[in-house]
């Protein structure tokens, strides 16, 4: 009996230790992406209007995981044309801003954020990202 306990435990800890070897990348990404936000707070602030926006506009109601995405989408594209600002690379900066834009664009559209509240956003993107044209 004390042999299968104990077969049990070391069982049960090799489990561990392979979890823990898994869980560290994903901690690494977890961290990577905090430091990324707070690297960009204006961006997060693009996103906290967005959401503002979307819960203000009234037609969120059946629509939330399609809006939720555009968030995250304009969050995402707004990143990758910082990060490509900051190693000065102005063609993916651009692409990467105007992606944004349009998908801004295309979710007023479809009534995901109020119109006055992306014509704010706008003067934003192009403060963070001189020299990017959008």
């Amino acid at each position: 009996m004390t042999r299968l306990n104990l077969g049990l435990v070391v069982s049960g800890l090799s489990g561990w230790l392979v979890a823990g070897w898994v869980a560290v990348p994903a901690l690494q990404a977890a961290q990577d992406a905090y430091n990324l936000k707070l690297d960009s707070a204006w961006i997060q602030h693009v996103e906290e209007t967005l959401a503002r926006s979307a819960l203000n506009g009234g037609n969120r109601h059946g629509r939330e995981a399609s809006i939720d995405r555009s968030i995250h989408d304009v969050g995402y594209f707004l990143h990758q044309a910082d990060k490509a600002a900051q190693r000065a690379d102005r063609l993916a900066a651009e692409r990467n801003a105007k992606q944004a834009l349009e998908l801004l664009h295309r979710s007023v559209q479809k009534g995901y954020f109020r119109p006055e509240d992306v014509e704010r956003i706008v003067p934003l993107i192009k403060q963070h990202l001189p020299g990017v044209a959008i």
